[in-house]
Order: C-alpha cells, then sequence, then structure tokens
C-alpha cells in the first residue's frame, strides 16, 4: 500500500520541491542578490515540467478541461516593463497574481 501511495504522491512532491526551489531563488532576486542565469532557468525549466505533469494529471483524472502552457505565462510575464505599459498591465497582473500565489 505505501508503494502505491508514494508512487501517487511523487508527481505532487517533486512539484512541492520545484515550487520551493523557484520561490526561494525569486525571494534571492527581489533581495538583489546575484543569481547566475543558468541557476535561474534551470529552476524555473523544473518548475514548469512538474506544474506542466500536475495540470496533465488533473485533464487526465479531474475536471480541469482547459490546457496551460506554463513556459509560455512565464515567458509573458518577462515582457520589460509590462506593468508600465496598461494594457498588458491590465492582463498580466490577475496572471502574475494568479502565478504568485501558486508559487
Amino acid at each position: 500500500m505505501n508503494t502505491i501511495h508514494m508512487q501517487c504522491m511523487k508527481p505532487l512532491t517533486e512539484m512541492w520541491a520545484a515550487n520551493l526551489n523557484l520561490y526561494n531563488i525569486n525571494n534571492m532576486i527581489k533581495r538583489g542578490e546575484e543569481v547566475p542565469n543558468f541557476r535561474f532557468n534551470a529552476l524555473e525549466e523544473e518548475f514548469v515540467k512538474k506544474l506542466s505533469e500536475i495540470c496533465r494529471i488533473f485533464s487526465k483524472h479531474g475536471k480541469l478541461n482547459m490546457t496551460y502552457d506554463i513556459r509560455q505565462m512565464l515567458e509573458i510575464l518577462k515582457i520589460k516593463d509590462w506593468r508600465n505599459i496598461e494594457p498588458f498591465a491590465f492582463y498580466l497582473n490577475p496572471l502574475n497574481e494568479a502565478l504568485e500565489k501558486v508559487i
């Protein structure tokens, strides 16, 4: 029973770990600490893979009907000065708030 439970929970626990790592590196960046690009990119990629897998599982075995391109969401939020461009801010603020809530 434990083996089955561990297999079932593996995607979720892996996503939690990837989420925590991305959260921590984002906090380091906000504090002004120097973070190598390769490190940030690796942690972001791991987060994208793990959250995409959770979304795939929920769409296959749950009630998640929409598909989510996690990579695209994160890339859009990298648009320079989007907070100062009113049309971008209108659409991207809710996306940013939702992703911050998830992370």
